[in-house]
């Protein structure tokens, strides 16, 4: 659901809004929404219909992502381990 609201809503910052589940049974709730930010607070029917089509542009924006790393390793002549070793961290 965050990355729904996320998507949904691409100027939020985490302080903006507050996810909650008190495990009564009745699942997760805007806990907290800066209106003045991201104007009126959506109905979480609305969060949850939007939910497949935020997948799917999370996995398309994360394959971009992958396909961008790919293609500058390969201008660079390098692989992903050699530029983790390059860059002191891990690929």
């Amino acid at each position: 659901m965050y990355k729904t609201i996320k998507y949904l809503y691409p100027n939020a910052e985490d302080l903006d809004f507050q996810l909650r589940d008190d495990s009564d049974g009745n699942g997760v709730y805007l806990d907290f929404w800066n209106e003045n930010k991201l104007g009126a607070k959506p109905e979480m029917s609305f969060i949850i219909s939007k939910m497949e089509e935020a997948q799917i542009f999370v996995q398309q924006q994360e394959a971009q992502a992958a396909a961008n790393k790919a293609a500058l390793l390969a201008r660079l002549g390098i692989t992903a381990e050699e530029a983790a070793l390059l860059l002191g961290g891990t690929n």
